[in-house]
Formats: C-alpha cells, sequence, structure tokens
C-alpha cells in the first residue's frame, strides 16, 4: 500500500493501515506509511495480506483506509481526510460436494427404513439443500426429502435427516441381498459440486426358487415322436440360471431307443421361464417292447444357488401290436386216431415271453368226443422268438359210424407271459380249422 497527499505539508504525514476483516496488515513499520514535509508521495508502502479459510464465497471486496497524523494540521487544528482505496480478495475454495451417510447400511427390503443424514466436503457461504431422490423400485423417499445445511456449516442445523423406505418385490437376491446406492441433487446460489451416495443393502426375503423340468408333451409316439424340454423357476431370481439337460435310458429302454438334441436351457435374471432348444426323439422299432421311459434329468448353476431340478419322465408309447397264428400239421387227419400237432408264430419280435393257450370246439354235427386236446394245451414263445415251443396234439377218437366229416375249430388266446410286461396282444390269433375224416364205409 503506497500513499500520496493532494498538495504538500510542511510537516511530515504518517498514515496508519486499517482494513476489514479477513486480512492482516503488517506489524510495527510495516503498517505505517510515511510522507516526508514537502512530499505529495510516499517512499515507503504498507502490506495487507489476505487470510485463507476453507469457505466457498464470492470474491470480497475491501476498503483500505489509515488514520493520519500530521503536526502541522494538528497546529492549525484541521483533519486531514483520507480517502480508502479499494482491494479484492479473490476466493479460492471450490464449490462443495454433499455426502449422504446411513447408518447400519442394510434394511430389510419388506418395507424397512433408514435415516439418511449429509454433510458438506468444507463450508459454503450460502445455504445447501442437498435432496434424497428416490430410486423406483428400491426406495421411497418420505417427506420432506430434503436437507438444508446453512451458511457457513458442514453439517444440518439440528441433525436434520431424511427417511427412506424400503420397496419389496418378488425377486430371489440370495444372502447378500439388493445393494443399491442412495443418492441425491445438491443446490446452492454459490455453487454445488456433486452428491456422494451412501451404499445401502436390502436384505432379501424371498425363499429360494426351484427348478423345473417340463416335457411337451410327457409322452411320445416310439415312431419319430418328438417331446421338447423346457424349464422353469417357481419364482424369480437375480441372477441369470443355466441348466444342462442330459437323458439316460429308464424303464424298459435302452440308449438305441431315443436321441437327444441341444444340451442347455437358460433361465434369465428375472425371469421363470427358459429359452433355448432341447429335444428327445423317439426311434421307431418293429419289436412289441411295451412302452419304454427316458428318464431326463438336469444340473443347474447360477440363480444365487438354485438346486438341481428333480427328474422328469418321458414315455415312448409302443405303437407295435404282434399278431400270432395258429398252425396245424397236418390240417386234415383220420377219424382212426390220427394226431394233428398244433403250433404258433408271432409276425414280430416281442421282447417279454408269449404264451398262446390253445382250445378246440366241435362244429356240428361234431361232438367233444370225436376227439381230444392235450392235458396242459399251451404254446410258448421266448423273449423275441416268433416260433413257439411246446407240444400241443388234437388226436381224433374213432367210431364206427359212417358219417360226413367232421370239423373242429382250433383258437388260441395270447398274453405276455409275465402279465406285467405291458405288451398289447390284443390281437388273438385267427382261429383255424381242422377236419377229421371219415373212415367208415357205407352200410
Amino acid at each position: 500500500v503506497t500513499a500520496r497527499l493532494a498538495y504538500p505539508s510542511s510537516a511530515a504525514t504518517t498514515l496508519t493501515v486499517t482494513v476489514a476483516a479477513g486480512f492482516t496488515v503488517g506489524a510495527g513499520a510495516a503498517g505505517t506509511i510515511v510522507i516526508a514535509a514537502g512530499e505529495t508521495t510516499s517512499t515507503d508502502t504498507a502490506t495487507v495480506t489476505a487470510v485463507d479459510n476453507d469457505t466457498d464465497a464470492p470474491d470480497r471486496t475491501a476498503t483500505v483506509t489509515a488514520t493520519v497524523a500530521n503536526a502541522r494540521a494538528t497546529a492549525d487544528s484541521t483533519m486531514m481526510a483520507v480517502t480508502g482505496a479499494s482491494l479484492t480478495i479473490t476466493d479460492d475454495d471450490a464449490a462443495p460436494t454433499a455426502g449422504l451417510f446411513v447408518s447400519l447400511a442394510a434394511i430389510s427390503e419388506n418395507g424397512g427404513t433408514k435415516v439418511v443424514a449429509a454433510t458438506l466436503s468444507h463450508e459454503s457461504s450460502a445455504v445447501t439443500t442437498v435432496t434424497v431422490t428416490a430410486v423406483p423400485g428400491a426406495y421411497t423417499v418420505g417427506t420432506p426429502a430434503f436437507i438444508v445445511i446453512p451458511a457457513g456449516s458442514e453439517v444440518a442445523m439440528g441433525s436434520a435427516t431424511v427417511t427412506i423406505t424400503a420397496v419389496d418385490d418378488d425377486v430371489h437376491q440370495g444372502t447378500a441381498g439388493r445393494s443399491v446406492t442412495v443418492t441425491g441433487r445438491m443446490t446452492n446460489t454459490q455453487g454445488a459440486g456433486g452428491v456422494t451416495g451412501a451404499a445401502l443393502t436390502l436384505s432379501d426375503d424371498e425363499t429360494l426358487p426351484t427348478a423345473d423340468l417340463v416335457l411337451t408333451p410327457a409322452a411320445i409316439a416310439e415312431a419319430g415322436g418328438v417331446a421338447t424340454v423346457t424349464a422353469t423357476l417357481s419364482g424369480r431370481s437375480s441372477e441369470a440360471v443355466t441348466l444342462t439337460v442330459a437323458t439316460t435310458a429308464g424303464t424298459g429302454a435302452v440308449a438305441a431307443d431315443f436321441t437327444q438334441s441341444g444340451t442347455t436351457l437358460t433361465i434369465a435374471a428375472g425371469s421363470t421361464t427358459s429359452t433355448g432348444a432341447v429335444t428327445v426323439t423317439a426311434a421307431d422299432n418293429n419289436a412289441a417292447s411295451g412302452n419304454k421311459q427316458v428318464t431326463v434329468s438336469g444340473t443347474a448353476a447360477g440363480g444365487n444357488g438354485v438346486a438341481a431340478p428333480t427328474d422328469a419322465t418321458l414315455t415312448l408309447t409302443d405303437d407295435d401290436t404282434p399278431q400270432a397264428a395258429l398252425v396245424l400239421t397236418p390240417a386234415s387227419i383220420g377219424e382212426n386216431g390220427g394226431i394233428a400237432t398244433v403250433t404258433a408264430t408271432l409276425d414280430r419280435q416281442v421282447t417279454a415271453a408269449v404264451t398262446v393257450t390253445v382250445s378246440a370246439t366241435a362244429v356240428a354235427p361234431a361232438v367233444a368226443g370225436d376227439f381230444t386236446l392235450s392235458t396242459t394245451p399251451r404254446l410258448l414263445f421266448a423273449a423275441n422268438a416268433t416260433t413257439s415251443t411246446g407240444t400241443v396234439t388234437l388226436t381224433a377218437v374213432t367210431n364206427e359210424t359212417d358219417a360226413p366229416n367232421k370239423r373242429v375249430t382250433v383258437s388260441g388266446m395270447a398274453a405276455d407271459g409275465a402279465g406285467t410286461g405291458g405288451i398289447d396282444l390284443t390281437n388273438d390269433p385267427p382261429n383255424v380249422t381242422l377236419t377229421i375224416t371219415d373212415d367208415d364205409p357205407a352200410p
């Protein structure tokens, strides 16, 4: 700071510099300025130093003034007027940032509440308003939704806070719960920085969903039938689920009875139904084997620990119906003790043993006494055999009566040997006719 007079004085003039708060003036001689007698300009200077602070504020303007001592003016009982100088302090503090804080940063997602506080990184010369913003689907904000921090403070007056309330959902989030950031915005006429959010965990209240395999349809024809495999979740998960599908031969089936296409099903996060293509196709054959079963299983990964689904069972419906036929050797016998052997054939293999029970019925005018049938009239087919074993015979009973030739209807009833093999033997063999040739001359 320097000084000058409007015109010279016969006495030296001493000015003691003063300034408003926020500055320091040099101590001792550094705070005074002397203008020698007869001069109008000082030869020395005073120093004024700004005092730093941490408050963001506008640039400040202060007036530097001084008190004057001059012997000539005192003797003349006059007062020397001082015209002050304007000095600007340029603020070097950035606009403050706000930080949001929550205590015990976990609440139940089912309506749990939490108090949110705010502080500033440093003071501001203006009032700061921090407004907490809602996150849809995560939490709502109570009223009032803002925190006011007075000018010159880093904290709210009276420890003002905002209350937020968690919003429940139906998505399983796992043991870690759902992580959200409580955020907001700030306003300040002097200038506002950003808002640092507070981490908050919403503790999950959903149970771990279960995965299921779905077969459409659950039974297919063995002649190229196709079943589609999909998967469902009993509830939504925040993490995707990947299921790897496998098929194995079940009851009555072998690996050659079916083929699998595709292995992977995916249930996206937040969904309960799968995408991906997995199919099982039946392989046809000509053997009567009964319905077969294929076990469809899966392993699961993801879904916050979703367990593997329960196995599903696919039925391959057999479309082969074997037909038995009776064979008479010979088809005509003499009444004088002639013997006909009954055998049977199957038109295709059967994977279970088959029994054909033979019966014989006289066709009038023949009577039951005209022939005899084996005591145990059963023919057997071993599994996968097409010709019978066992002995069944019809024997003619002689008489001395001259009569026309006689006929006997030979029938059969077929069934799988175990009775539980699932073989469809609804078609019993067609009847065959045995002729008993009369050998008595005319009387």
